[in-house]
């Protein structure tokens, strides 16, 4: 007997063995198997990369090196941050794992008076102090390709977890792209003071024009041209007035060759300075009003021209002189409620600031599909531009406006496959005479090759110096104290259109952390229940008291202050209803309690218990299944 069991043990042992060997072995081969096989079960797929990222990583032509710097010391206790270390982590190494090895990861823990540390500090990630104090961070994302080039995000800030994806596409771009950006800026306003943009006498060019030279090379793209150079990577155009026919024909077929493109257009530039006749307010209007409409619409959508964009909610406050601060309707203050958070070019901007702008309206939504950016509040309407070319004052504006519960979208993003505005090339009449300047024929697009990216923006003074900034001269040196996020707005929608379409078309993605939604229901159910019982309470309370001083005033002894049996038998009666509406909210905070722990308990067995169950299911019916077909 004793032999059985010593051999059957034996047995057992072996099997156990070759059991733990094929377990090990078979973990081994699966992950070099499937490196690449992931199973993303979170709702959002939070850890699967896009599209865009996808083709970004595949456009990667030479290894690029990622160092993620973290402080795992002085974080220890601070699990905000460490736990978002671990999901930048974990992106990290999906990006890895696409680019096989076109991404070399390193994680650094830069150490206070270590070599880490300094050499964090050369690539320019921020130290961050922490609550206290009395200890700093490191927490950022540097880059090099191979030519020594370096990008870097000085802080990952767990507040714009929702565009980490796209932070990390727009450094992996960079280094692939290190060169400036170059930006084709066509305008009919003096925003340099070049010959040829326009007539003006200022010495500085716009401040909007200094910041955007800062990240971009800007090349200028004069109004009477004929052809758009095959090395701008993004053209602007600023209020387009009487363009000639080879100026729009070039528009054109940049746009349909896949150019990005934005457009300021306005019913009104005010910025511009334009001397007419007291008496001749309506050609003003005509004179100061800028549209590409003979394009737009055949593109699929239209900026009206005649109509301005007024608004009670957003008025903006302005100073005239001699009669102090006055709102004016059609003077526009956009807040963060009026612009589009999941849109890495808006998300982080506070106020944007518009005067007397236009609004974008889609005319084929076949054709062409409309992603508003900024929007007007719902008490806003449309305001004939002859009646605010006879009036400025808002007092007498808001006699002729009537809201419509309606958002104008004011900015906006337009994608779609379109068709060329023109049929044919425009004739050159000057064809072949010495002052011709037609360049040399191209192929005509009637289409464009694939979806366009237009950014469109209903205004031209958002980009003046005095919607959005204070300049002051110190000392020889321009000092700039911003009013508005204006600037913030034209750099980041530059910076977003300049990485391509595979950047342009990645959105703000799910947040890693999920919120309870069902505990969350459960909470404002029981407290929506515990505040009417509470106003219930509030008010019993109010009608005893006014009772009470009812009686009070019937009384004959007006000067005692002993209660009469009425009196008292009255407040002995608020004070038990008092003391059965307490209970009622005790009962509610408990019930809210119980609820809330019941679904816990029930979270607990399905996660501890029910999933490993139907996984055993599942196995057990394979093995059956297996056995069936061998039998």
């Amino acid at each position: 007997m004793d032999k059985v069991i010593s051999k059957i043990l034996s047995s057992s042992k072996s099997v156990s063995i070759v059991l733990i060997v094929l377990f090990f072995a078979l973990i081994t081969l699966s992950n070099i198997m499937l490196k690449h096989v992931r199973l993303d079960l979170t709702e959002n797929k939070i850890y699967t990369l896009s599209d865009g990222t996808r083709n970004i990583i595949s456009a990667i032509d030479q290894p690029l090196n990622l160092y993620l710097f973290f402080t795992e010391e002085a974080s220890r206790d601070v699990p905000y941050y460490r736990k978002y270390y671990h999901r930048v982590r974990e992106i990290l190494e999906e990006y890895k794992l696409y680019a096989d090895d076109k991404i070399r990861l390193h994680f650094i823990n830069p150490e206070p008076f270590s070599e880490d540390e300094d050499r964090a500090t050369g690539f320019g990630i921020q130290r961050v102090p922490l609550e206290g104090g009395s200890e700093t961070l490191y927490f950022g994302l540097a880059g090099s390709n191979a030519v020594g080039d370096v990008e870097e995000i000085a802080f990952l800030d767990p507040r714009r977890e929702v565009f980490l994806e796209y932070d990390i596409d727009k450094l992996l771009y960079t280094l692939m792209n290190p060169e400036k950006p170059v930006l084709g800026l066509m305008s009919t306003l003096p925003m340099y003071p070049v010959a040829g943009l326009g007539a003006g006498s200022q010495q500085n060019p716009w401040v909007i024009i200094e910041q955007i030279e800062q990240l971009f090379e800007v090349k200028l793209v004069f109004p009477d041209t004929a052809q758009i150079d095959d090395d701008v990577d993004v053209l602007m155009v600023v209020h387009p007035k009487q363009l000639e026919e080879k100026t729009l024909y070039a528009i054109d077929q940049y746009v349909m060759k896949g150019g990005n493109t934005m457009f300021f257009v306005d019913p009104h530039a005010e910025i511009e300075n334009i001397p007419t006749p007291s008496d001749m307010p309506l050609q003003n209007e005509k004179l100061k009003s800028s549209t590409l409409n003979n394009l737009f619409r055949k593109w699929g959508f239209e900026v009206p021209e005649n109509t301005i964009v007024a608004d009670f909610a957003r008025a903006l406050r302005l100073t005239i002189p001699g009669q102090g601060p006055k709102r004016n309707i059609i003077y526009l203050g956009l807040n963060k409620g009026d612009m589009d958070r999941e849109d890495v070019v808006t998300s982080a901007l506070e106020q944007i600031n518009f005067a007397m702008s236009s609004h974008i309206k889609v005319l084929n939504e076949e054709q062409v599909e409309m992603i508003p950016l900024m929007r007007s509040s719902k008490q806003s309407g449309l305001l004939p531009l002859s009646v605010v070319g006879f009036m400025r004052d808002s007092a007498e504006l808001e006699k002729h406006f009537n809201p419509t519960n309606k958002q104008y979208p004011i900015v906006a993003r337009l994608k779609g496959e379109v068709n060329s505005a023109f049929e044919e090339p425009p004739t050159n009449e000057n064809e072949g005479s010495e002052n011709s300047s037609q360049p040399p024929t191209l192929p005509h697009l009637k289409a464009s090759v694939g979806p366009v990216n237009l950014l469109v923006v209903a205004d031209v003074d958002i980009l003046s110096d005095r919607l959005w900034v204070i300049a002051q001269e110190f000392f020889g040196q321009r000092l700039y104290q911003p009013i508005a996020n204006n600037r913030d707005f034209v750099v980041n929608a530059i910076d977003n259109m300049t990485g391509g379409k595979d950047l342009i078309g990645i959105r703000s993605r799910a947040s890693f952390n999920r919120p309870f939604t069902k505990v969350a229901e459960i909470e404002q159910q029981a407290n929506m229940q515990y505040r009417e019982v509470e106003k219930q309470l509030q008010r019993k309370l109010k009608e005893t008291e006014e009772k009470l001083q009812e009686l009070q005033e019937q009384r004959t002894d007006k000067k005692g202050s002993i209660l009469n049996p009425k009196q008292v038998a009255e407040y002995q009666k608020f004070q038990k209803q008092r003391l059965q509406t307490r209970k009622q909210l005790r009962e509610v905070k408990y019930n809210l309690a119980k609820d809330i722990d019941l679904l816990g308990r029930n979270l607990k067995i399905i996660n501890i218990g029910a999933m490993p169950a139907v996984i055993t299911a599942l196995a057990l019916v394979f093995v059956y299944i297996q056995r069936r077909r061998r039998l």
